[in-house]
Protein backbone atom coordinates (compact mmCIF):
# COMPACT_ATOMS: atom_id res chain seq x y z
CA UNK A 1 0.00 0.00 0.00
CA UNK A 2 3.02 2.31 0.27
CA UNK A 3 2.83 3.38 -3.38
CA UNK A 4 -0.83 4.30 -3.07
CA UNK A 5 -0.71 6.16 0.22
CA UNK A 6 2.44 8.05 -0.76
CA UNK A 7 0.39 9.80 -3.44
CA UNK A 8 -3.04 9.94 -1.88
CA UNK A 9 -1.94 11.10 1.56
CA UNK A 10 0.00 13.91 -0.08
CA UNK A 11 -2.93 16.27 0.16
CA UNK A 12 -1.56 18.70 -2.39
CA UNK A 13 -1.83 16.20 -5.17
CA UNK A 14 -4.56 15.69 -7.73
CA UNK A 15 -2.62 12.92 -9.41
CA UNK A 16 -4.37 9.53 -9.15
CA UNK A 17 -2.78 7.13 -6.69
CA UNK A 18 -0.61 4.17 -7.60
CA UNK A 19 -2.30 0.81 -7.09
CA UNK A 20 0.24 -1.84 -6.19
CA UNK A 21 0.42 -5.30 -7.72
CA UNK A 22 -2.14 -7.74 -6.30
CA UNK A 23 -3.99 -4.81 -4.78
CA UNK A 24 -7.60 -4.45 -3.68
CA UNK A 25 -7.83 -1.00 -2.19
CA UNK A 26 -10.34 0.82 -0.03
CA UNK A 27 -8.99 4.00 1.51
CA UNK A 28 -10.65 6.86 3.38
CA UNK A 29 -8.72 9.94 4.44
CA UNK A 30 -9.99 12.96 6.37
CA UNK A 31 -7.89 16.01 7.17
CA UNK A 32 -9.30 18.80 9.37
CA UNK A 33 -7.49 22.04 8.65
CA UNK A 34 -7.24 25.79 8.99
CA UNK A 35 -7.56 27.53 5.63
CA UNK A 36 -6.49 31.10 4.88
CA UNK A 37 -7.01 32.55 1.40
CA UNK A 38 -4.79 35.35 0.18
CA UNK A 39 -6.11 38.59 1.67
CA UNK A 40 -8.88 36.78 3.57
CA UNK A 41 -9.68 35.51 7.03
CA UNK A 42 -8.85 32.10 8.46
CA UNK A 43 -11.67 29.56 8.16
CA UNK A 44 -12.17 25.92 9.10
CA UNK A 45 -12.01 23.28 6.41
CA UNK A 46 -11.66 19.54 5.91
CA UNK A 47 -9.95 17.67 3.09
CA UNK A 48 -11.67 14.38 2.19
CA UNK A 49 -10.59 11.49 -0.04
CA UNK A 50 -12.38 8.19 -0.61
CA UNK A 51 -10.65 5.77 -2.98
CA UNK A 52 -11.50 2.24 -4.06
CA UNK A 53 -9.70 0.24 -6.71
CA UNK A 54 -8.34 -3.08 -7.83
CA UNK A 55 -5.49 -4.38 -9.92
CA UNK A 56 -4.04 -7.84 -10.37
CA UNK A 57 -0.54 -8.61 -11.66
CA UNK A 58 1.47 -11.77 -12.05
CA UNK A 59 4.43 -10.29 -10.19
CA UNK A 60 6.66 -13.28 -10.91
CA UNK A 61 7.51 -11.99 -14.38
CA UNK A 62 8.87 -8.79 -15.85
CA UNK A 63 6.48 -6.07 -17.05
CA UNK A 64 3.27 -7.77 -15.88
CA UNK A 65 0.06 -6.17 -17.16
CA UNK A 66 -3.55 -6.34 -16.05
CA UNK A 67 -6.86 -4.55 -16.09
CA UNK A 68 -7.58 -2.05 -13.34
CA UNK A 69 -10.50 -0.01 -12.06
CA UNK A 70 -10.63 2.98 -9.76
CA UNK A 71 -13.41 5.02 -8.13
CA UNK A 72 -12.69 8.15 -6.15
CA UNK A 73 -14.32 11.12 -4.50
CA UNK A 74 -12.04 13.97 -3.39
CA UNK A 75 -12.15 17.60 -2.37
CA UNK A 76 -12.14 20.22 0.36
CA UNK A 77 -15.15 21.55 2.24
CA UNK A 78 -14.74 24.94 3.93
CA UNK A 79 -16.95 26.98 6.25
CA UNK A 80 -16.41 29.84 3.80
CA UNK A 81 -16.87 28.32 0.32
CA UNK A 82 -15.37 31.40 -1.36
CA UNK A 83 -12.07 30.71 0.43
CA UNK A 84 -11.88 27.15 -0.88
CA UNK A 85 -9.14 26.79 -3.54
CA UNK A 86 -9.96 23.16 -4.35
CA UNK A 87 -12.44 21.55 -6.70
CA UNK A 88 -14.79 18.73 -5.67
CA UNK A 89 -14.64 15.69 -7.91
CA UNK A 90 -16.04 12.22 -8.33
CA UNK A 91 -14.70 9.87 -10.97
CA UNK A 92 -14.59 6.28 -12.09
CA UNK A 93 -11.85 4.94 -14.33
CA UNK A 94 -10.59 1.71 -15.80
CA UNK A 95 -8.04 0.41 -18.25
CA UNK A 96 -4.81 -1.52 -18.60
CA UNK A 97 -1.90 -1.16 -16.17
CA UNK A 98 1.68 -2.26 -16.79
CA UNK A 99 4.20 -2.64 -13.99
CA UNK A 100 7.65 -1.63 -15.21
CA UNK A 101 9.33 -3.93 -12.72
CA UNK A 102 10.74 -7.43 -12.24
CA UNK A 103 11.28 -9.21 -8.92
CA UNK A 104 14.67 -10.66 -8.08
CA UNK A 105 14.75 -14.46 -8.18
CA UNK A 106 16.38 -15.80 -5.01
CA UNK A 107 17.42 -19.41 -4.50
CA UNK A 108 17.20 -20.10 -0.74
CA UNK A 109 19.67 -22.95 -1.15
CA UNK A 110 22.47 -20.64 -2.25
CA UNK A 111 21.43 -17.15 -1.06
CA UNK A 112 20.82 -15.88 2.45
CA UNK A 113 17.23 -14.66 2.15
CA UNK A 114 17.72 -12.42 5.21
CA UNK A 115 20.69 -10.61 3.72
CA UNK A 116 20.10 -6.93 2.85
CA UNK A 117 19.40 -6.08 -0.76
CA UNK A 118 16.64 -5.11 -3.15
CA UNK A 119 13.80 -7.53 -3.78
CA UNK A 120 13.57 -6.23 -7.35
CA UNK A 121 15.93 -6.62 -10.28
CA UNK A 122 14.50 -3.35 -11.53
CA UNK A 123 11.53 -1.13 -10.75
CA UNK A 124 10.77 1.81 -13.03
CA UNK A 125 7.23 2.50 -11.81
CA UNK A 126 3.77 1.90 -13.24
CA UNK A 127 2.18 2.83 -16.55
CA UNK A 128 -1.61 2.94 -16.97
CA UNK A 129 -3.77 3.69 -20.02
CA UNK A 130 -7.54 3.81 -19.78
CA UNK A 131 -10.71 5.87 -19.70
CA UNK A 132 -12.29 8.11 -17.09
CA UNK A 133 -15.73 9.54 -16.33
CA UNK A 134 -15.60 12.58 -14.02
CA UNK A 135 -17.94 15.08 -12.40
CA UNK A 136 -16.19 18.29 -11.29
CA UNK A 137 -17.64 21.19 -9.32
CA UNK A 138 -16.75 23.96 -6.91
CA UNK A 139 -18.17 23.98 -3.39
CA UNK A 140 -21.00 26.40 -4.26
CA UNK A 141 -21.86 24.29 -7.34
CA UNK A 142 -21.87 27.53 -9.33
CA UNK A 143 -19.54 25.90 -11.87
CA UNK A 144 -19.93 22.19 -12.64
CA UNK A 145 -19.16 19.94 -15.57
CA UNK A 146 -19.03 16.30 -16.62
CA UNK A 147 -16.30 14.82 -18.78
CA UNK A 148 -15.36 11.57 -20.50
CA UNK A 149 -11.69 11.23 -21.35
CA UNK A 150 -8.84 8.88 -22.08
CA UNK A 151 -6.13 8.91 -19.44
CA UNK A 152 -2.41 8.18 -19.38
CA UNK A 153 -0.70 7.83 -15.99
CA UNK A 154 2.90 7.15 -15.05
CA UNK A 155 3.75 6.87 -11.33
CA UNK A 156 6.69 5.73 -9.24
CA UNK A 157 7.55 5.79 -5.54
CA UNK A 158 11.33 5.36 -5.63
CA UNK A 159 13.39 7.55 -3.29
CA UNK A 160 16.96 6.63 -4.19
CA UNK A 161 19.36 8.56 -6.40
CA UNK A 162 17.69 11.06 -8.72
CA UNK A 163 14.30 9.29 -8.64
CA UNK A 164 12.63 11.73 -6.20
CA UNK A 165 13.33 14.53 -8.65
CA UNK A 166 11.63 12.67 -11.52
CA UNK A 167 7.88 13.37 -11.47
CA UNK A 168 4.90 11.12 -11.69
CA UNK A 169 2.81 12.44 -14.59
CA UNK A 170 -0.63 12.13 -16.12
CA UNK A 171 -2.46 13.35 -19.19
CA UNK A 172 -6.11 13.34 -20.21
CA UNK A 173 -7.93 14.21 -23.42
CA UNK A 174 -11.64 13.90 -24.07
CA UNK A 175 -15.00 15.64 -24.14
CA UNK A 176 -16.53 17.82 -21.42
CA UNK A 177 -20.01 19.25 -21.02
CA UNK A 178 -20.99 22.20 -18.88
CA UNK A 179 -23.71 21.23 -16.38
CA UNK A 180 -24.05 24.55 -14.62
CA UNK A 181 -22.09 27.76 -15.03
CA UNK A 182 -22.78 31.18 -13.58
CA UNK A 183 -19.92 32.45 -15.73
CA UNK A 184 -21.65 31.29 -18.90
CA UNK A 185 -24.94 32.75 -17.70
CA UNK A 186 -23.24 36.12 -17.18
CA UNK A 187 -21.71 35.91 -20.66
CA UNK A 188 -24.99 34.86 -22.25
CA UNK A 189 -23.69 31.48 -23.45
CA UNK A 190 -25.54 28.15 -22.95
CA UNK A 191 -24.77 25.85 -20.02
CA UNK A 192 -25.00 22.69 -22.10
CA UNK A 193 -21.97 23.40 -24.27
CA UNK A 194 -19.81 20.40 -25.22
CA UNK A 195 -16.11 20.94 -25.91
CA UNK A 196 -12.73 19.20 -25.97
CA UNK A 197 -10.88 18.92 -22.66
CA UNK A 198 -7.09 18.64 -22.33
CA UNK A 199 -5.40 18.26 -18.96
CA UNK A 200 -1.92 17.30 -17.75
CA UNK A 201 -0.03 17.31 -14.49
CA UNK A 202 3.14 16.33 -12.70
CA UNK A 203 3.86 15.55 -9.04
CA UNK A 204 7.05 15.16 -7.03
CA UNK A 205 7.41 13.47 -3.64
CA UNK A 206 10.67 13.72 -1.70
CA UNK A 207 11.29 11.90 1.58
CA UNK A 208 13.81 13.17 4.14
CA UNK A 209 14.42 9.59 5.29
CA UNK A 210 18.16 9.69 4.52
CA UNK A 211 20.84 8.14 6.68
CA UNK A 212 22.89 11.34 6.77
CA UNK A 213 20.01 13.49 8.06
CA UNK A 214 19.18 13.85 11.78
CA UNK A 215 16.57 11.34 12.96
CA UNK A 216 13.92 13.98 13.91
CA UNK A 217 13.86 15.23 10.30
CA UNK A 218 13.46 11.85 8.60
CA UNK A 219 9.63 11.65 8.87
CA UNK A 220 9.37 14.84 6.79
CA UNK A 221 8.06 14.71 3.20
CA UNK A 222 8.10 17.46 0.57
CA UNK A 223 5.46 17.48 -2.18
CA UNK A 224 5.03 19.59 -5.30
CA UNK A 225 2.39 19.57 -8.01
CA UNK A 226 1.88 21.36 -11.30
CA UNK A 227 -1.37 21.05 -13.28
CA UNK A 228 -2.59 22.68 -16.48
CA UNK A 229 -5.82 22.46 -18.47
CA UNK A 230 -7.12 23.70 -21.80
CA UNK A 231 -10.70 23.69 -23.14
CA UNK A 232 -10.85 23.77 -26.93
CA UNK A 233 -13.93 24.56 -28.97
CA UNK A 234 -15.69 26.65 -26.30
CA UNK A 235 -17.90 29.62 -27.05
CA UNK A 236 -15.84 32.67 -28.17
CA UNK A 237 -17.13 34.68 -25.21
CA UNK A 238 -15.81 32.06 -22.76
CA UNK A 239 -12.47 31.98 -24.59
CA UNK A 240 -12.24 35.79 -24.48
CA UNK A 241 -12.84 35.72 -20.71
CA UNK A 242 -9.75 33.55 -20.21
CA UNK A 243 -11.74 30.78 -18.50
CA UNK A 244 -10.80 28.22 -21.16
CA UNK A 245 -7.34 27.49 -19.74
CA UNK A 246 -5.37 27.71 -16.53
CA UNK A 247 -2.49 26.42 -14.44
CA UNK A 248 -2.15 25.59 -10.78
CA UNK A 249 0.79 24.91 -8.49
CA UNK A 250 0.72 23.33 -5.05
CA UNK A 251 3.57 22.92 -2.56
CA UNK A 252 3.36 21.01 0.71
CA UNK A 253 5.52 19.87 3.59
CA UNK A 254 4.31 17.02 5.78
CA UNK A 255 5.48 15.32 8.96
CA UNK A 256 4.42 11.67 9.19
CA UNK A 257 3.86 9.94 12.50
CA UNK A 258 5.35 6.46 12.43
CA UNK A 259 5.35 3.44 14.74
CA UNK A 260 4.14 4.08 18.27
CA UNK A 261 3.79 7.79 17.51
CA UNK A 262 1.11 7.01 14.92
CA UNK A 263 -2.12 6.68 16.85
CA UNK A 264 -4.93 9.05 15.94
CA UNK A 265 -2.71 11.17 13.68
CA UNK A 266 -1.13 10.04 10.45
CA UNK A 267 0.33 13.33 9.26
CA UNK A 268 0.75 17.04 10.00
CA UNK A 269 0.93 19.16 6.84
CA UNK A 270 1.26 22.70 5.55
CA UNK A 271 0.13 23.36 1.97
CA UNK A 272 0.16 26.36 -0.35
CA UNK A 273 -1.80 26.56 -3.60
CA UNK A 274 -1.96 29.16 -6.35
CA UNK A 275 -3.83 29.06 -9.64
CA UNK A 276 -7.01 28.03 -11.41
CA UNK A 277 -9.07 24.88 -11.94
CA UNK A 278 -11.80 24.34 -14.57
CA UNK A 279 -14.56 25.04 -12.01
CA UNK A 280 -12.58 27.82 -10.26
CA UNK A 281 -11.44 29.88 -13.26
CA UNK A 282 -10.58 32.92 -11.12
CA UNK A 283 -7.10 32.63 -9.63
CA UNK A 284 -7.04 31.65 -5.95
CA UNK A 285 -4.17 31.54 -3.48
CA UNK A 286 -4.46 29.89 -0.10
CA UNK A 287 -2.57 28.35 2.82
CA UNK A 288 -3.80 25.24 4.58
CA UNK A 289 -2.51 23.87 7.90
CA UNK A 290 -3.99 20.58 9.00
CA UNK A 291 -3.71 17.03 10.20
CA UNK A 292 -4.49 13.74 8.50
CA UNK A 293 -6.37 11.40 10.80
CA UNK A 294 -5.02 7.85 10.84
CA UNK A 295 -7.21 5.50 8.73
Amino acid sequence: MMRLTTLVAALAMLLPGRLTAQSDTLLFLIAPALLQPSGGDVTLAARLDVLAGSRRHDIARAFPSSRYWRAEGRGTLAIDPDANPDALLADVAGGVAISLAKPRVIDPATVDVDAPGSAMEFDYGDLSVGGQLRILSNQRASEARASLAGEFIYTHDRQSGIWPFLPSVYGQVGLARSIRSELREALGTPDGETYTRLEAGAAWHLSADRGWLPAPIRPVWLHAELNAYRDAGVDPAVEASGADDGTRIALAVAYRFLGERRRLLDELFLRWTDGETPTLPARRKAWMLGIVLAP
